[in-house]
């Protein structure tokens, strides 16, 4: 896998500000890409295809100290969207029983300059 460009030296891809680390993003592209593609590929089923982004959840030793969440405050999301009723949302991203929207942005860095273009 290619290394990502260093600040200043290119472009770079960004997130949330507990994204620290970018190499998961161009993974969550795809997942949201997948869900809009799968949901409408199954419109007019009694299938409903949904992403849940449960936020940064503290499910290991040491994770609240990162800014993250108790599971107690991610489980509603998820249990939220198992258990849609039929006729339920369909190609959606949601955080806590809520349509969240992920957006990516790339930046560019040319001396003390940064241009941010939005993608999604």
């Amino acid at each position: 896998m290619p290394t990502p460009p260093q600040r200043g030296t290119g472009a770079e891809l960004t997130g949330p500000a507990h994204a620290r680390d970018t190499s998961g993003l161009p993974s969550k592209a795809a997942v949201l890409a997948l869900t809009a593609t799968v949901a409408a590929e199954l419109d007019g089923t009694p299938v409903m295809v949904n992403a849940v982004d449960s936020d940064l959840t503290a499910t290991w030793p040491g994770a609240q100290a990162m800014s993250a969440r108790p599971v107690t405050a991610s489980v509603p999301g998820i249990v939220w969207a198992a258990t849609l009723p039929d006729g339920g949302p369909r190609g959606g991203f949601y955080r806590d029983g809520r349509p969240h929207r992920y957006t990516f942005y790339i930046a560019r860095t040319t001396g003390n300059c940064q241009e941010h273009l939005e993608v999604f």
